[in-house]
């Protein structure tokens, strides 16, 4: 027993070096957040510093690192970026950007964090180079200029080579297709291309680089490029590219008026989009789970039938729309093979019930 005890009492001391020996200790070259940001801050807090251009400098990170995850698509940490207000709102860890305000921008917090950290930003493609880092903590540092209706798109490395190889041609035009706009109902809503043409005749989607804002949003919604209506009137969506500027008229009439779910225009889409009539689902040569839709859609009236009077088990219920297997299948309330496609209250959603509650109609020839 005693030889016992003095074992232990000898061997205490190597297992407890041992124990700590194995901890992951902080790095000593990993400097705390605050320290980072305040050394960033000292930097940038030197007299004179001239202010990015953020067509040119600051625009082209955003979209190239940042907006795959915070943009209109996707809201990592409940983050947009790609408007102004979105990002003086933050997402749950508070404002993401600070103008003037470098230590307070969550922005460059995760931007200057290690590789290896999971909050760094950007997760892909490993972290910003040492000179964007700097255009950005720049850019903030001296009032984050946001130009007024510049809404960012994410932009692939290609597009972004294109861009910048514009940059040395001269703008002759822009157009804007279409030309003019009307909403005559409620659900109505529409957008534009805006097209630049260059001095060799080369032409380039410009919609996402350009400005664009209405004159009058008492009339209409200009929201994520989308344009809805709000009440009866006439207005201007005005664009602008460089140094051009054109006026889009904008009519709406009838925006109390509703308007009947179309099976073509508004149900097809929908299984277009959630996937349900490729080649490997239901729009395959012989359907998928006993249920065949037109490939891509070409046969409106043939999937009108088949989903609405093919004999077997019946897919739609008119008496409670909300538990057609249509429905059902789609958000994953039952088994389906293809999992689930959307959410309960989602877009797609509310657009087949909708349908089901007036009836499940054909579109009127």
């Amino acid at each position: 027993m005693y030889n016992m005890k003095l074992f232990f009492w000898l061997c205490f001391p190597f297992f407890f070096l041992v124990g700590n020996e194995n901890k992951n200790p902080p790095s000593e070259n990993q400097e705390p957040k605050t320290d980072t940001l305040a050394s960033v801050d000292h930097q940038l807090s030197q007299p004179n510093r001239i202010p990015p251009d953020f067509n040119r400098e600051v625009r082209s990170i955003l979209e190239n690192t940042c907006i795959s995850c915070h943009g209109v698509d996707s809201q990592k940490g409940g983050l947009r970026l790609d408007t102004l207000d979105f990002a003086l709102l933050g997402g749950d860890s508070g404002p993401a950007l600070v103008p003037s305000n470098v230590r307070e921008s969550i922005l460059l917090e995760r931007i200057h964090l290690p590789s290896d950290d999971d909050e760094a930003m950007p997760p892909k493609d490993g972290p910003l180079s040492t000179h964007q880092k700097e255009i950005l903590g720049r850019w903030v540092a001296t009032g984050a200029n946001w130009p007024k209706g510049v809404q960012l798109a994410e932009i692939s490395d290609q597009g972004l080579a294109l861009r910048i190889k514009s940059y040395d041609k001269k703008l002759r035009s822009i157009h804007a297709y279409p030309s003019s706009i009307s909403l005559k109902t409620e659900k109505d809503f529409n957008s534009i291309v805006l097209v630049a043409t260059y001095s060799d005749d080369v032409t380039r989607d410009v919609t996402f680089e350009s400005k664009a804002w209405v004159e009058d949003s008492s009339i209409v919604e200009f929201k994520d490029r989308i344009l809805t209506p709000k009440k009866d009137g006439k207005t201007k969506l005005i664009v602008q590219f460089q140094n051009q500027k054109i006026e889009v008229p904008i009519n709406v009439e009838g925006s109390s008026t509703p308007r009947p779910v179309s099976f073509k225009l508004d149900v097809m889409p929908v299984f277009m989009k959630a996937g349900c009539n490729t080649g490997s689902c239901h729009g395959s040569a012989r359907g998928q789970d006993r249920f065949m839709l037109s490939l891509f859609g070409y046969d409106p009236e043939g999937d009108h039938y088949r989903i609405t009077r093919e004999q077997g088990t019946r897919r739609i219920n008119l008496a409670i729309p909300e538990e057609s297997m249509l429905v059902e299948k789609a958000i994953g309330t039952v088994p389906h093979t293809g999992g689930k496609l959307f959410s309960h209250g989602s877009d797609h959603w509310k657009t087949l019930v909708g349908w089901l509650k007036d009836g499940a109609q054909k579109d009127p020839k």
